[in-house]
């Protein structure tokens, strides 16, 4: 009866012993996830968009009324060739006929004689991204557009960084041929493209296009010849500079009657030392000659 009991008092406190430890081991659990959570840096929390009341909602027609509707049409159904972004060019419509119509100019291929420069494609390209962020808008799809919206700022920014490094007759046609791809792949919905690079059009377009290199500028490669006038804080500077010199060019002005003096000397006392060695040979020669005819045969 007394080993009955003292069995059940040992496996009480066994049971106790172990939903102690197991208690423990959860508590032990608990605290170093919430250690975790406690170490982990929290981000700020972003305050909402605040905006005014909307507005009613303008059509493209409305919202760009000196771009042709039927280009629009093109802009919104991805149906814009690079080629024709001359279309958006304001430059064209000082050239339109009287009804105030594009369509009388034959489309062809923009080349860099139509855009010499970046500057001369920034402003077409960046109203045809205007109208297709506010034709991609009227969708409703608000992830779309802000892909959209950063990646055309990101491909201006990309750009600008490609001008720095290539020839612009190279740039050019790698942009031709990039808006070719990205306007394929925007007819199928996809838009997240803008802000990618190309590397096959890279390679294809820009490789041994790099600039040269300009030559650093100098104080003597300057503005005298070219008659361009330093800013007035250089001009000191440039002064000392070209006293510095001048003084130099006097000093070895002076010097060069001495040096030219002593090399002259040293070049005649050199022929004096030869004419004397082949003038003493020649009188040993005769000597020998003479012996020799005193002898007989």
């Amino acid at each position: 009866m007394s080993d009955s009991s003292n069995d059940a008092s040992g496996s009480g406190a066994g049971s106790s012993a172990g939903g102690s430890s197991g208690a423990a081991v959860g508590q032990l659990g608990s605290s170093s996830q919430l250690g975790a959570q406690q170490a982990a840096p929290s981000l700020p929390v972003l305050p909402p968009f605040a905006s005014a009341q909307a507005q009613p909602r303008k059509s493209l027609f409305d919202t760009f009324p000196l771009v042709e509707a039927s280009t629009l049409l093109e802009v919104a159904r991805h149906e814009l060739r690079p080629m024709d972004l001359r279309k958006l060019d304001s430059k064209l419509r000082d050239k339109a006929d009287d009804e105030g119509s594009l369509g009388s100019f034959v489309p062809r291929a923009s080349s860099s004689k139509d855009y010499p420069s970046l500057t001369t494609v920034i402003s077409p390209l960046t109203l045809y991204f205007r109208i297709l962020t506010q034709s991609a808008s009227s969708g409703g799809k608000v992830d779309i557009v802000a892909d959209l919206t950063s990646g055309l700022f990101a491909y201006i920014d990309h750009l600008h960084f490609l001008n720095s490094r290539y020839d612009w007759s190279a740039v050019l046609q790698y942009h031709m041929a990039f808006h070719g791809l990205r306007r394929r792949d925007m007819i199928n919905g996809v838009y997240d493209g803008w802000a990618k690079v190309d590397q096959e059009l890279w390679t294809l377009h820009l490789w041994s296009h790099e600039r040269a290199k300009r030559p650093v500028a100098t104080a003597f490669s300057g503005s005298a010849s070219k008659g361009k006038r330093l800013p007035m804080e250089q001009q000191p500077l440039l002064a000392n500079v070209c006293t510095n010199a001048g003084n130099a060019t006097l000093r070895n002005t002076r010097r060069r009657p001495a040096q030219r003096r002593q090399s002259e000397e040293m070049a005649e006392q050199e022929r004096r030392d030869r004419s004397r060695n082949i003038f003493e040979q020649d009188v040993v020669n005769i000597d020998v000659s003479a012996d020799i005819d005193a002898i007989g045969p």
